[in-house]
């Protein structure tokens, strides 16, 4: 029996966990930069809405930052 196995699980999930908010960072960095211009050009509900998202994008990366650091940070 392998009593590592759950260990390993987790650290892949951490991994996992990193990936996802490594893309939902850069998703809501990148619907910011199309956001802005198509604000100050036209301001509308659409631009608007991009932006929201936007904003939730990086905040659920930064809530998953968080999350896969505050091992490291709690062991401390």
């Amino acid at each position: 029996m392998d009593v590592s196995a759950p260990e390993r699980r987790k650290e892949r999930s951490i991994v996992g966990l990193g990936w996802v908010t490594y893309g939902l960072l850069n998703a809501g960095l990148l619907l910011r930069l199309l956001g802005e211009p198509l604000l100050a050009v036209s301001p509308s509900g659409a631009a608007g809405g991009l932006l929201a998202l936007s904003a939730l994008l990086q905040w659920l990366a930064g809530l998953g930052f968080v999350v896969t650091t505050w091992g490291r940070v709690k062991g401390r």
